[in-house]
């Protein structure tokens, strides 16, 4: 199973630096979703790197800031909203905003998804009936292109706010 793909993408400190004040309105937020602009502005940041990098043409689909706290391991789930990811996408782009020790973590096992909101944010919970077992884990330092649509979580083990941004794609970027 493929988890994660290296990119490069050109306007990455752009990127840092338009979004990096959000960190004064973030810290008793879960995420924040950019505006049709901010969207905008970021696919003119991201687009020709994503493009060139699949051969295809992409549009961004959503994009998220998600905001975890210090020390803090996130619970293990699969991105979506409905257990069957109708119309899910089943890559992303995370481009990390801010500076953190942080590192993503896939598992593997047998398990049904349910769904389940945490704090007006619905996401796919995983019930397991075997697992989970640790398949790969990386550091989050770089942007990089993530699988969502496996079991993963993301351990902050920075002694501050962590803020990262994740975009999903129209078409999905299929790069299984």
């Amino acid at each position: 199973m493929e988890y994660t793909r290296s990119i490069t993408i050109t306007n990455w400190q752009a990127i840092q630096d338009k979004f990096k004040d959000k960190e004064s309105i973030a810290f008793n937020k879960r995420n924040l979703i950019l505006s049709a602009k901010e969207r905008h502005w970021i696919a003119e940041q991201i687009l020709p790197d994503i493009n060139k990098f699949t051969g295809m043409e992409h549009n961004v689909a959503n994009a998220i800031i998600f905001i975890q706290p210090a020390n803090l391991k996130g619970v293990i789930h699969v991105d979506g909203i409905k257990p069957g990811r109708e119309g899910h996408p089943d890559w992303a782009l995370n481009i990390p905003i801010t500076t953190s020790d942080a590192e993503m973590s896939w598992y593997e096992g047998n398990y049904t998804l349910k769904t389940e909101d945490n704090q007006g944010l619905a996401y796919l919970d995983i019930v397991w009936t075997s697992g989970p077992n640790l398949a790969k884990a990386i550091k989050v330092d770089r942007p990089i292109i993530v699988n969502i649509d496996t079991p993963h979580s993301v351990t902050n083990f920075s002694n501050h706010l962590r803020m990262v941004l994740s975009i999903r794609f129209n078409p999905d970027l299929n790069l299984k």
